[in-house]
């Protein structure tokens, strides 16, 4: 009976270490990099209708005179 409860003690701080060593090494680990840059892209939008050509900016909007939406 008390061969079982040291070799239950022993099992589980076997494991209690194994658990500590394991998360200190994921969390102590670092990493180096370099010579990074970060860019953003630029985005243009266009307005185009059927009849018409892209254009950068309109000077109307829908509205219950111009039939409004749907």
């Amino acid at each position: 009976m008390k061969l079982r409860i040291v070799t239950s003690i022993l099992t589980i701080f076997a494991v209690v270490a194994s658990v500590s060593a394991t998360t200190h090494a994921f969390f102590s680990d670092t990493g180096t990099s370099s010579n990074n840059i970060f860019t953003t892209g630029s985005v243009d939008l266009k307005l185009s209708d059927n009849d018409e050509t892209a254009q950068d900016s309109i000077s109307g909007s829908f509205g219950i005179a111009n039939g409004g939406p749907g």
